[in-house]
């Protein structure tokens, strides 16, 4: 049997609304009740997460320090695997001859003595041809090209000077064995 309030509601009709606000009520307390815990919990959660954030910037400027190191002994290494390419190529060279200064020409090539004959051969750029003077050393590559200019020679064979041809420029010598050449004199030997 149902029962009519004074407001025009039946009792049953009452207590649905009843159960639904309690229900609602429950969902509130526990929404509230969650959201407690975040707030307790939040705090918390910020510790570690600035703890976290302490210690990855702890490791950061760690490998960036190592990270400079590795960086500057790859830089020496390097430097150093140049400095040995250089000396491994340095010493792979084959061996230089020398010969001797007599003149040069227009063309830019020169005279100069050699293995006891007179050979016209290339300069290299990096040589200066009107600096180089008669009677002074240069050395030859392989391919018989003048690649430095040297110094007079302060060495050599003993002569005696019998006289000293026209021009100044040669002179006839007598070595050992009474053997009379005639030789070029370098340009420190000649007069004027």
């Amino acid at each position: 049997m149902q029962h009519d309030h004074p407001d025009g509601r039946s009792t049953e009709g009452r207590d649905r609304d009843d159960a639904d606000v309690t229900a609602q009520i429950r969902m509130l307390e526990d929404e509230v009740a969650l959201l407690r815990r975040r707030i307790t919990e939040s705090p918390r959660h910020v510790r570690l997460l600035e703890e976290r954030l302490a210690e990855a910037s702890t490791s950061v400027a760690q490998l960036t320090e190592r990270n400079t190191k590795l960086v500057e002994t790859l830089r020496d290494a390097r430097s150093q695997l140049l400095a040995l390419r250089e000396e491994v190529d340095r010493l792979a060279q084959p061996p230089s001859g020398y010969g001797v200064f007599v003149t040069g020409h227009d063309d830019g090539t020169v005279d100069v003595f050699t293995s006891g004959r007179r050979m016209r051969v290339a300069v290299s750029p990096a040589v200066e041809v009107g600096n180089l003077r008669r009677g002074q050393s240069v050395r030859l590559n392989e391919a018989l090209t003048v690649v430095e200019a040297g110094s007079f020679e302060a060495t050599g064979e003993v002569c005696a000077l019998r006289e000293i041809l026209s021009g100044g420029e040669r002179a006839l010598v007598v070595g050992h064995a009474d053997e009379e050449r005639v030789v070029w004199l370098a340009d420190p030997l000649t007069p004027g």
